[in-house]
């Protein structure tokens, strides 16, 4: 019997030595999951507020303005800024659908959208917010991948049926894929979501019955939203660009210069104004509302060419290529604005003009259909200056294809080739070149000799005039003595 109590005692003391230790490990599993808990908690609220200031770094390019990379100047040291802004998230937790979204977002403001893609499918199976889904639907929108856009609204509505904004903003995709019926639907929804939406809602649909031109129907809309909010322009502005698309020029220009005096620091009325006066072909009123707009807005596209154009027709060359060059750059080489501003030098018959600004685009454009079709045009240009030039001073050149027309200077030694040609006027530019072939390409193999050789080439037949190193006689003389240089394969 007293063993049996021995046993007995021996049991509950092993139960209970046994709870105690799960006890003990319980709370250390428990605490161990809440500061884990507690840790991502604390990283995500770190990310989201780095997230935050890279995009303040965006805003602060464009104050006012919803989501568009078209219209923000956002300058190379900014996005820069901005991504080093974004590192610090990523170092965190590159792993992030937040730190992932904004890496997209904030390539949409860059040169090379090729990952944009990409990274939106990687993260398409963990988007949880409407902020995530918002952010990965207008980056498909600025690439153009519709498909990809319509996907992930469809996805967010079914996980957000109610929330006034994912359903405002598939409102606009719809509008900009001519859905227009769908659209408007969208946009009544979401005004009886959130209120606050109508002004914005209403001029969304007064811009689609615009475009389905039922101009009534549109001015009624935006006659109310104008009352919903008389402190703002856009529903005055979007009246006068309604009255402007049935020709009503008159009333249009009424309601503009109402605008210049309620808001004066507001660049888009006087670009309007500058397009009615150019229509009335009222040249003077129209560059004075051009100059406005720059005044407002150094950095906008439109202005610059426009400017740029009349100040060439006026005979200030320089300063209408600056403008026309500027354009090209911050526009990022759009395509579109390439072929404008090529077909405006080609209508002048000015093969020099045209090529410059085509290569400007070239260096800035990174679509590469695009690229290879300002290629062609490039190349069309130089074959007929080159059909007519070559014979001048290469007349061994003329049957050769052009693409192996440029000089492979490799054969040749460059430190002995100044000693080499005889005439001193043609060896003294030589040595200008190589000196500066040695300052741009120090230590790389090859590059001193296609430096010059482009440099030649593109200066003898009058391709390029910011080459202050020598002149258009000088290469010629040089290009001349190489045509002939026993060593010069070609």
């Amino acid at each position: 019997m007293e063993n049996l109590n021995l046993y007995y005692l021996a049991g509950i003391s092993i139960l209970s030595l046994l709870s105690l230790i799960g006890f003990v490990f319980r709370n250390i599993v428990t605490d161990t999951v809440r500061s884990a808990i507690k840790k991502r908690s604390s990283n995500s609220e770190m990310i989201q507020s780095i997230i935050s200031e890279s995009e303040k770094i965006i805003q602060e390019c464009s104050p006012g303005l919803d989501f568009d990379p078209n219209n923000t100047h956002v300058s190379s040291k900014q996005l820069l800024k901005a991504f080093s802004k974004l590192n610090e998230a990523k170092n965190i937790d590159a792993s992030d659908t937040s730190v992932i979204l904004q890496d997209a977002y904030l390539r949409t403001y860059g040169k090379d959208k090729s990952g944009i893609k990409d990274l939106i499918e990687s993260v398409m199976t963990r988007l949880r917010t409407p902020r995530h889904f918002l952010t990965a639907a207008h980056a498909a929108i600025f690439i153009e991948n519709y498909d990809l856009a319509l996907n992930i609204f469809k996805k967010a509505t079914t996980k957000y049926p109610n929330d006034a904004s994912v359903i405002f903003n598939y409102a606009s995709l719809l509008a900009t894929l001519k859905k227009y019926d769908e659209a408007i639907d969208k946009i009544s929804k979401s005004i009886l979501l959130d209120p606050y939406s109508e002004y914005r809602g209403r001029i969304n649909k007064a811009i689609i019955y615009r475009e389905l031109e039922e101009y009534d129907r549109a001015l009624t809309e935006l006659h109310i939203a104008k009352e919903i909010n008389i402190e703002d322009y856009k529903a005055r502005f979007e009246i006068a660009k309604t009255y402007y698309k049935q020709d009503k020029l008159t009333e249009a220009l009424a309601f503009l210069e109402i605008l210049t005096e309620d808001f004066p620091a507001t660049p888009i009325i006087y670009s309007f104004l500058a397009l009615i006066h150019s229509n009335e072909n009222d040249k003077e009123k129209q560059i004075v509302s051009l100059e406005s707009v720059l005044r407002l807005d150094p950095k906008n596209v439109n202005a610059l060419v426009e400017l740029g154009k009349f100040y060439i027709e006026s005979g200030k060359n320089k300063e209408g290529y600056r403008f026309l060059e500027q354009a090209v750059h911050l526009s990022n080489g759009k395509y579109s604005l390439i072929l404008d501003v090529a077909h405006f030098f080609t209508e002048r018959r000015d093969r020099n003009e045209t090529y410059k600004i085509l290569v400007a685009g070239l260096n800035e454009n990174s679509n590469s259909e695009e690229r290879a079709e300002i290629e062609n045009m490039i190349e069309e240009i130089q074959q007929i200056v080159i059909s007519t030039q070559l014979e001048e001073f290469a007349p061994h050149l003329t049957d050769v294809p052009f693409r192996e027309i440029k000089y492979d200077l490799s054969p040749l030694n460059l430190m002995d080739l100044t000693t080499d040609l005889e005439h001193k006027h043609i060896r003294k530019p030589l040595e200008k070149l190589l000196k500066k072939a040695n300052a741009d390409c120090p230590s790389e193999e090859g590059k001193k000799e296609k430096f010059i050789a482009n440099t030649l080439f593109d200066l003898s037949f009058g391709f390029r005039s910011d080459v202050e190193l020598i002149d258009k006689d000088e290469a010629r003389g040089i290009f001349r003595a190489l045509a002939h240089h026993p060593n010069q394969k070609q």
